[in-house]
């Protein structure tokens, strides 16, 4: 734990859950670009689907998420997070996500939206996140599966 007081702490716990929870609603309202911004430009993206090859840098961030068919509607629901905080600017925070998906051609029926995947994924992301410009961004996104309910 770093020499700050308790309310430098608390801003920054709270600082960097905010980053957390806006990187979920950039992704899932795929608006990717505002998604990439809040990594460094050098960040690093470590996907749960391809952790062997990383994404470098914002606009492979961007790029990547970009190539997702628009069809598909995903919703990630952020929970448990720990913040340890370094120093007043470098940070760890984990948290879990339980990631729902749904094709969004298929009919919804109703009001209810279109149904979701019978596959419910649950994992984590281990974010290392620096101050930088006056504002927390991600320097390095390790997300991970750590169980699932399979289709």
């Amino acid at each position: 734990m770093s020499d700050l007081d308790l309310l430098q702490q608390l801003k920054i716990e709270r600082d960097l859950t905010r980053l957390v929870l806006d990187a979920a609603h950039f992704a899932d309202s795929r608006e990717f670009r505002q998604l990439a911004e809040l990594f460094v430009e050098k960040g690093v993206l470590y996907r749960p689907t391809a952790p062997e090859k990383p994404l470098l840098g914002r606009e492979a961030i961007f790029e990547s998420y970009n190539a997702r068919p628009e069809h598909r509607l995903t919703r990630h629901l952020c929970s448990n997070f720990r913040v340890d905080i370094r120093n007043a600017d470098r940070a760890r925070v984990r948290c879990y996500a339980q990631v729902f998906g749904a094709d969004k051609r298929e009919d919804a029926g109703d009001h209810l939206g279109p149904p979701a995947e019978a596959r419910i994924m649950v994992g984590e992301f281990d974010d290392l996140c620096v101050f930088e410009a006056g504002r927390w961004l991600i320097a390095e996104r390790r997300a991970s599966f750590t169980l699932h309910q399979p289709l």
